[in-house]
């Protein structure tokens, strides 16, 4: 147990200090995110916007495994991603 208290007070420590590396890593990681979510964000819109106005065949199967994803949960997403890495 001491050693999750200590850790504990070593994150807090680095945390207010303003530790450089420590910020730079969490800048690193905000902007990952953030990159990954506009990018993710635009395709989606884009593609979701041609799909709802564009005909073609098999347009019904597309929005019907499109609805099925909706419907896994997000742990069965990361479990399948974790075993593809």
């Amino acid at each position: 147990m001491s050693t999750f208290s200590e850790s504990a007070v070593t994150a807090l420590q680095l945390i207010f200090a303003f530790d450089p590396v420590l910020l730079s890593i969490v800048a690193r990681s905000l902007s990952v995110s953030g990159s990954a979510c506009l990018l993710a964000c635009s395709m989606g819109l884009v593609l979701g916007a041609w799909l709802g106005v564009a005909r073609f065949a098999g347009r019904g199967a597309v929005l019907t495994v499109l609805n099925t994803l909706l419907a896994i949960p997000s742990v069965v997403v990361g479990l399948v991603v974790y075993l593809l890495l």
